[in-house]
């Protein structure tokens, strides 16, 4: 075999092999995104559904202890405690839970995008109104950042 031949042959086999590890990559990849986005979806899910049930050691433990959560109106709340206190608050406001009726949800890797109506009863009337949530997820399915966008007012008991 010609020196020509051997180096054409070397060649086609070396990109034979990086195609095939930069395939199985990316297949491994994409499985793992896939993954971790299903589970991210139903993190978020089954946390909203716990508001609905107005259960905040469930609603608490979904949280990283250096965790932010921005109801963008207001004040982040900073850590568990700050956290806690915002949560145990809303729920002194509408003692039977908050129901968030997700519209929409879409989920990128650990980020959660969700589009709701959040439903509070408060002295036996309703409130409510559309809110868009933001959820960061660490490698541990908790959530590290949450942020809120919606209009105040929405919220007013009618």
């Amino acid at each position: 075999m010609r020196l020509s031949s051997k180096l054409e042959l070397g060649r086609s086999r070396f990109i034979r092999a990086r195609q095939t590890a930069w395939t199985d990559y990316a297949r491994l990849t994409l499985w793992m995104l896939r993954s971790w986005g299903m589970d991210s979806d139903q993190i978020i899910r089954d946390f909203c559904a716990a508001w609905g049930r107005g259960d905040v050691e469930v609603l608490m433990n979904a949280f990283t202890d250096d965790a932010v959560y921005h109801n963008i109106p207001m004040d982040p709340a900073k850590g568990k405690d700050a956290i806690r206190a915002v949560i145990e608050g809303f729920m002194k406001m509408s003692p039977g839970g908050v129901d968030f009726e997700i519209l929409n949800q879409v989920t990128a890797g650990n980020l959660v995008l969700n589009e709701r109506i959040d439903t509070f009863v408060v002295d036996g009337k309703k409130s409510g109104g559309p809110v868009a949530g933001v959820f960061e997820l660490d490698a541990d399915g908790k959530i590290k950042a949450w942020r809120d966008y919606f209009d105040m007012s929405a919220f007013q008991a009618d």
